[in-house]
């Protein structure tokens, strides 16, 4: 049996007794030693080119772009923490912090595209926009807030904040 065949929660060793007897595993002699957030994927592997990379001139190129997909992250992060801090009574803590599913499929729709015309386009541009930012959205149109709140938000946000 390959690797790839096996289930997560085998690497990672919390598999119920169940998946264990289906996949048995061949070999047992590797250790999971980095388990990363998917938005974290791209800045790692930039930077194993960086590392990987011989030519200085590509090598410098590689450089300014994962320092600008950083930037833009990190413009990302205060974005959407300004949007939560205006939107809530409790300055966001709730929003930036929790984890609701989605119930409210056509409020989220209006919001995360008035999110994306207004302030970050992110069919233009991957890896800028990532999960932990529409969980902040998703949070926020499930405490009940009403999606005119929001966009308002969005807007304000929107004019101040530039990528």
């Amino acid at each position: 049996m390959f690797m790839l065949q096996l289930p997560l929660s085998e690497f990672l060793g919390k598999s119920p007794d169940s998946v264990r007897r289906i996949y048995k595993s061949q070999s047992h002699n590797f250790v999971v030693t980095n388990v990363e957030e998917s938005a974290n994927v791209p800045l790692l592997i930039q930077q194993n080119r960086i590392r990987k990379e011989r030519n200085p001139k590509r090598r410098e190129a590689l450089e300014r772009q994962y320092h600008e997909l950083k930037r833009k992250q990190s413009t990302m992060d205060k974005a959407v923490q300004k949007i939560a801090q205006r939107c809530t009574y409790d300055g966001g803590v709730r929003a930036l912090r929790e984890k609701h599913e989605v119930t409210r499929l056509y409020e989220l729709r209006v919001v995360a595209e008035h999110f994306r015309t207004t302030v970050f386009n992110w069919d233009e541009e991957a890896f800028v926009f990532t999960r932990s930012h529409l969980q902040v959205l998703v949070n926020l149109c499930e405490c009940g807030l009403e999606v005119d709140s929001i966009t308002a938000a969005i807007d304000y946000v929107g004019q101040r904040i530039k990528f």
